[in-house]
């Protein structure tokens, strides 16, 4: 289910899933959900998500095709996704910077990021973004040690 309005850039969104396999030896589900706020196009403004999920939320069924029937699936813990930016005109307007930091919650740990992305601001037939983001994994088993790591993308779409 879905509700989006695009005068304010909120959507609200809920899924939920199930399969069960022919003799009941595979089972999965899911529940998922979101909300954002989404600045536009132009991409200026607050940029908002929030997004909780419980149990697979992802299909997990090609594994039947390629094994046959799997075991139970392991069904997952719940988590909680979280994403905030901040978009704002840069250069005389010519590009659009946003920094952003976003926080990741689950039994198996805790992930934290800060990024930054700039991208020509809009026009009709190329758009451009350039990101860079830096990740932190803390897993929650104390035998494990925290993952730092740096991304950097680009995109270009004609």
């Amino acid at each position: 289910m879905r509700y989006a309005d695009e005068a304010t850039g909120l959507t609200v969104e809920g899924r939920a899933r199930t399969v069960v396999g022919h003799s009941g030896d595979y089972e999965e589900w899911g529940v998922s959900g979101l909300v954002r706020l989404d600045p536009g196009a132009a991409g200026l403004g607050l940029a908002l998500s929030v997004r909780p999920a419980w149990g697979e939320t992802a299909s997990g069924v090609e594994r039947l095709w390629q094994t046959g029937i799997a075991p139970q699936a392991s069904r997952q813990s719940g988590r909680l996704e979280a994403r905030v930016g901040y978009g704002m005109a840069l250069l005389g307007g010519h590009f659009t910077g946003t920094p952003e930091m976003g926080v990741g919650l689950s039994e198996a740990g805790r992930e934290v990021a800060l990024g930054w992305t700039l991208g020509l601001a809009e026009t009709r037939r190329v758009s451009i973004h350039f990101g860079l983001e830096a990740t932190r994994w803390e897993p929650a088993n104390d035998n494990a040690a925290p993952e730092n790591r740096i991304g950097l993308n680009a995109i270009m779409r004609w």
